[in-house]
C-alpha cells in the first residue's frame, strides 16, 4: 500500500465505529490530517490556567490567550 492511494474505508481500522452512517453526510465521521510541527514527550506536557480546551480531536482555536502561549511554549511564530 506505500504509495498508492487507498480509501481509508478500504485499510483495517482499530477504530470500530469509524464507518457509522458512511452515507449520511451530517451524522457520518470525518478524518482530519494534521501536520505536527512541534511535539513533546508527556513527562513535559504543560498546562496553565485559562487554557481553552475542548475533547474533539480537531476544532477551530479562536481562543488568542490560549494561541499565544501554545505558540509561546513551542517557540512558534505566527
Amino acid at each position: 500500500m506505500e504509495g498508492k492511494e487507498v480509501k481509508l474505508i478500504d485499510l483495517p481500522l482499530k477504530a470500530d465505529n469509524m464507518l457509522h452512517h458512511i452515507d449520511d453526510k451530517r451524522k457520518c465521521e470525518y478524518v482530519v490530517g494534521v501536520e505536527w510541527i512541534a511535539t513533546v514527550p508527556i513527562e513535559k506536557a504543560f498546562w496553565v490556567k485559562g487554557l481553552k480546551v475542548n475533547q474533539n480531536s480537531a476544532f477551530k482555536l479562536r481562543s488568542q490567550y490560549t494561541i499565544d502561549k501554545v505558540e509561546e511554549i513551542f517557540c512558534i511564530q505566527s
